[in-house]
């Protein structure tokens, strides 16, 4: 492809193959017309969907149903360094339609990763004892799930007795994150999902942080004609949507600020008054951040209890169990309480976890000038991507449009600084 070729693709294709049987694989790249895929650090898995208009009777020739059928890919975004190679299992055929002269036909591929496979077919009983919870999520992955993906783990504390009964490799996952403590950080608020660089047992505050390897990119909402350049780590913002600004009752109504428990030793029968506030200020220290909350805001509502709660203790659950799960609640609270979404240009580097510096303007009176750079620092700063969606669209077999959807979070009230 030339130069001149290259300026109508926003993204350029390698292949798009169906891999029959492990070994067969049938290009399918002229048929495709689009392609979505879908991130979150709320989902254990990526999800896609291939909108295929069929000349060549692929459904007929090949069933892609009660057969183990794989789509690949690997594709590049000029402009960006490294191109991304993606495998999913095909798990449904849906949307089929007919022409009107029954020539051609088109469906979609709905597909999943393809640690799905082994997911359904495989059962977990046991007991998890003497062993980091982290360790055995790893362990999942690699024995159960029959994964050689990356797994990043955020290094859970101690050990536990976990009783895992009939459940499937995910949910048995699923399980242990609701039980995980974190070495490292407050907030024991883990999350096990999928992105282009593997599967991540990780805390919001590892997030914060910045997952091993990501950089942050600088997405500017525009100010009228700007010059800015998309080139590099810097990228134009097309479209943007405040969802949730700030969401005060979601923070107090939980207990976030101020938790009485009355915890009830089972063994002892003893019961023990446990309180819980968070320390606002070591959640975003390390991660180079300030103003979480404002101080005023703190002060008053840290004054007398927001919830109180009766929890069950036992031998099983670490000695500060109850003291540090309640931490979850505030930290899930604060980065929930501003929600944003923006659609920008394709990014095949992009992945959910990831995290940018968002810049948006402040507005004003179409009488007063606003320079080049002056942004809002109330809506401006570091963000997590919390959903992406990949969007490849064909356009008359001429041009390749990619954008992507994102959903961002973020754990900070007003300007955040970048350290």
């Amino acid at each position: 492809m030339t130069d001149s070729q290259q300026t109508n693709y926003d993204v350029l294709f390698k292949y798009v193959n169906i891999i029959v049987d492990g070994k067969n694989a049938i290009p399918i790249i002229n048929q495709v017309t689009s392609i979505d895929i879908y991130e979150s650090i709320l989902s254990p898995i990526i999800t896609c969907n291939v909108h295929i208009v069929d000349r060549q009777n692929i459904l007929e020739n090949i069933p892609l149903i009660m057969k183990r059928i794989f789509v690949e890919m690997e594709y590049i975004t000029p402009r960006v360094e490294g191109g991304k190679k993606r495998r999913f299992v095909v798990n449904e055929v849906g949307n089929r339609v007919y022409d009107s002269q029954l020539k051609t036909s088109s469906f979609t591929l709905h597909c999943l990763s393809e640690e799905v496979i082994a997911h359904s077919n495989h059962v977990l009983s046991k007991v998890v004892s003497g062993e980091e919870v982290g360790k055995e999520v790893e362990r999942i992955v690699r024995d159960e799930l029959n994964s050689k993906k990356n797994v990043f783990i955020d290094t859970t504390k101690g050990t536990q007795k976990i009783q895992i009964s009939n459940l499937k490799p995910f949910q048995a996952i699923d399980k242990l994150r609701q039980r995980a403590i974190s070495l490292n950080n407050l907030s024991n608020s883990y999350l096990f999902f999928e992105n282009h660089n593997g599967f991540n047992f990780v805390t919001l505050e590892w997030l914060v942080k910045g997952l091993p390897g990501t950089k942050d990119v600088d997405f500017y909402l525009t100010l009228g004609n700007s010059d800015r350049s998309e080139a590099g780590a810097v990228r134009n913002v097309i479209g943007y949507q405040g969802i949730v600004h700030d969401n005060t009752t979601n923070i107090l109504a939980s207990g976030s600020m101020y938790t009485v428990q009355k915890r009830h030793d089972i063994a002892t029968g003893s019961i023990t008054d446990v309180t819980t506030k968070p320390d606002i200020d070591a959640f975003v220290k390390d991660a180079g951040l300030r103003g979480a909350l404002p101080p005023n805001f703190v002060a008053e509502n840290t004054k007398k209890p927001n919830k109180r709660i009766y929890t069950l203790h036992d031998s099983t659950l670490p000695e500060t169990y109850n003291f540090e799960m309640p931490l979850k609640t505030f930290y899930v609270s604060l980065c929930t309480k501003h929600i944003t979404r923006i659609y920008v240009y394709g990014d095949s580097l992009m992945a959910c976890g990831s995290s940018l510096n968002l810049k948006l303007p402040v507005v004003s009176s179409g009488d007063e000038e606003q320079g080049p750079d002056s942004y809002s620092k109330f809506l401006s700063g570091r963000h997590i991507v919390s959903k992406i969606r990949h969007m490849v669209n064909v356009q008359g077999r001429s041009t390749i449009a990619y954008r992507m959807s994102l959903e961002l979070i973020r754990a900070a009230y007003g300007e955040v600084v970048i350290s």
